[in-house]
């Protein structure tokens, strides 16, 4: 037997014919609103948003049809039996007991979904156990739907106001930076960040999609340009984007522009680390780490010989050429004495040339 239409129907008129099921486009009789959703939330709509602007004396038999509803959801999504005698053997047990049990359930939620143990020390996740707690045995689930349509949309619109409140503390007193990088993304995509900061925060503006544009100074001086205020009295770029803040300072005079400090340094570390008195012994720590790491005999001899591995080293970032030879210094004694263990020179010397001389 079909199941029996519903009753919001009598107050709804379907815009599509044939629908009887799901999401469908219709218009309310008692206000005219048109939406595409399911009955379930033109009964919300009618209970508690319609203002009957079309028919009022409608909407009176719409909202007892509405009440009588969602009374009658409430009867079926009361606990049954078994959930209520869940909930009574929890009761029965002492607090050392559900302290272990709540233990229990998060051993088991990281454990079969994966999560990383540095999880449980992070803020947001102490703060969440915290409130769920304090909302009692009787707190429902929170369904994904839920979480991704109203809750994280709505924490995403709370902390930008936040950030922004926050950035714009003061203002008129320290003023505002604008911050500006590129950088490609994991999908290659050429991106440009814009960051406003100030000493009470900092507020993420925007990454500019610059996929198919031609980078020219200008056209990044017209990107930044839509953040810029009287409020905002410098501007901070890449040295490849100088000419840009000479424009920015061209068309908005109380303007100041420097080129980013960190990043110069960072460009002279690199100038440096190509010169022969670094690029020697950089290149030979990293044929060292690719050597020990690419070679799955070698990796498991040095795992039994140290509790931490070998930092590979980093195109991108020329810093990382330091952590990576501070792994290296830290790890010496064990690489000793894998060099000089008799299961690894049986093993090199069994190996062909081309992995003889890699190791050279």
């Amino acid at each position: 037997m079909a199941p029996k239409e519903s009753p919001v129907w009598d107050f709804i008129d379907k815009l599509v014919a044939g629908v009887t099921i799901g999401n469908v486009k219709a218009r309310c009789k008692c206000c005219g609103k048109e939406s595409t959703t399911s009955a379930g939330l033109w009964f919300s709509h009618l209970q508690k948003e319609c203002d009957g602007n079309h028919d009022e004396e409608l909407l009176e038999h719409a909202k007892a049809a509405a009440d009588k509803h969602f009374a009658t959801k409430a009867k079926k999504d009361a606990p049954t039996r078994y959930s209520a005698m869940k909930q009574t053997s929890l009761t029965k047990l002492n607090e050392a007991q559900l302290r272990e049990q709540a233990e229990v359930g998060i051993a088991k939620w990281a454990f079969a979904t994966g999560q990383p143990l540095r999880a449980v020390d992070d803020y947001f996740f102490r703060e969440m156990l915290n409130k769920v707690a304090a909302a009692g045995p009787g707190r429902k689930h929170l369904g994904r739907k839920r979480l991704a349509d109203v809750m994280i949309p709505q924490e995403k619109k709370r902390v930008r106001r936040a950030q922004k409140e926050a950035a714009s503390l003061n203002k008129e007193l320290y003023g505002q930076s604008l911050v500006s990088d590129g950088y490609t993304d994991a999908n290659r995509r050429p991106l440009v960040n814009v960051l406003l900061v100030s000493p009470s925060g900092e507020l993420f503006m925007e990454a500019i999609d610059t996929s198919g544009n031609t980078k020219s100074m200008q056209y990044v001086a017209n990107q930044v340009k839509r953040y810029i205020d009287r409020d905002v009295d410098l501007v901070v770029m890449d040295g490849a984007c100088s000419g840009a803040i000479a424009l920015l300072q061209e068309e908005f005079p109380w303007l100041s522009g420097v080129v980013c400090t960190t990043h110069s340094l960072d460009l002279l570390m690199e100038d440096l680390g190509s010169m022969a008195f670094a690029a020697e012994p950089l290149d030979k720590a990293r044929r060292l780490v690719k050597f020990v790491n690419n070679h799955h005999k070698t990796r498991a001899l040095f795992a039994e010989l140290s509790d931490v591995v070998l930092l590979s080293p980093s195109a991108t970032r020329f810093g990382y050429n330091f952590i990576m030879v501070e792994r290296l210094l830290r790890c010496e004694e064990a690489l000793r004495k894998l060099m000089g263990s008799r299961v690894f020179q049986d093993w090199y010397k069994s190996q062909n040339a081309g992995i003889r001389n890699e190791a050279k």
